[in-house]
């Protein structure tokens, strides 16, 4: 009430009229959101005190901070998908190269290599906005989330298939290699309603007779065969009318088999991946 009243009456304080210190505070915040200050280890992202760099760019100590929290997200996402899908596939040697490359790339210069439907060529036009600091709003969550966000693609502490596959890390990972992101095959048990990827249902209780249903599981992240991985590409019959996955599609194959659960001619061949393992050969896996 008393602010209201000397605003009314323009007198003043130490501080200077009232009109001013008004106009002072609501000055403030859009000024804030313009600099978009990341204060963490006494670094300001977007700034170089008392105004920003000439090139833009945010100074060494903010980038040494930004490249600190790209590192602890990558160790977190390491740990998270060594326990969560029993992928080891990030090497602790390759955490602080991946730091400071992710550190580098969130200031602008983004080479996941990404690009929307029909792009012809525009450089870095495309790529995700999560991959860009620019993008931060520091009103809206803390620098650590954002970088989780663009680290594994998701805040969580959860590693998600199809999110993860569009992170700073999978798009590392995938270019060497190392993991994919597909969909695979996996069996659904007629008796228990479980999903399960082998032969059989691993639940203790009575086989099922006739062929176990196959169904195609998209965003499913894998390590192939020749990386220590345990998955293999498959050529599949689909059946539309009951979603069952069966055969070797061949590429040049005249007589379509129908599907062993339906008795319906399968709609079309689809890749998937399927699991390897020492009862299920690669003759299994084909037969």
């Amino acid at each position: 009430m008393l602010c209201v009243q000397q605003h009314h009456r323009g007198e003043r304080d130490d501080r200077g009229p009232a009109s001013h210190r008004t106009a002072q505070h609501v000055a403030r915040p859009a000024a804030a959101a313009r600099r978009r200050p990341a204060a963490f280890g006494g670094a300001c992202l977007a700034t170089h005190p008392p105004g920003p760099r000439p090139d833009g760019r945010p100074t060494d100590l903010a980038l040494h901070g930004l490249i600190e929290q790209a590192g602890a997200s990558i160790a977190a996402t390491a740990r998270l998908l060594a326990e969560r899908t029993g992928l080891a596939v990030v090497e602790r040697d390759d955490h602080s190269s991946l730091a400071a490359r992710f550190g580098l790339a969130l200031t602008g210069r983004c080479d996941c290599g990404h690009h929307l439907r029909g792009c012809t060529g525009c450089g870095r036009g495309c790529c995700f906005t999560d991959h860009d600091l620019r993008s931060w709003d520091p009103y809206r969550c803390h620098l650590r989330p954002f970088v989780d966000q663009a680290v594994r693609g998701t805040a969580q502490r959860r590693i998600v298939g199809g999110a993860f596959a569009a992170s700073m890390l999978f798009r590392a990972l995938e270019r060497e290699g190392r993991i994919l992101c597909r969909t695979v095959e996996w069996g659904r048990c007629d008796v228990c309603g479980r999903a399960f990827e082998g032969l059989q249902c691993p639940e203790p209780h009575p086989r099922q007779a006739g062929s176990v249903r196959r169904e195609p599981r998209k965003n499913q992240l894998i390590a192939p065969v020749d990386e220590s991985g345990r998955h293999l590409p498959l050529q599949r019959w689909w059946c539309a009318e009951c979603q069952h996955l069966y055969g070797a599609a061949a590429a040049r194959a005249t007589a379509v088999p129908g599907c062993p659960r339906c008795a319906r001619r399968p709609s079309r061949r689809m890749t998937v991946w399927a699991r390897v393992t020492p009862s299920r050969s690669w003759r299994t896996l084909t037969a």
